[in-house]
């Protein structure tokens, strides 16, 4: 997986978007998927 990924990264070059959450972004990441799970009984 991740060779696939390394070589997806080589070829898109500064299109290439990451797969993770982006460095200082955990905090928005986390506010947003509350948000969107808020009310489904996932806590």
């Amino acid at each position: 997986m991740g060779q696939m990924v390394y070589i997806g990264k080589q070829l898109k070059d500064k299109e290439w978007k990451s797969l993770n959450i982006p460095r200082g972004k955990s905090e928005e990441y986390l506010k947003q998927i509350h948000a969107k799970y808020k009310g489904r009984g996932m806590n």
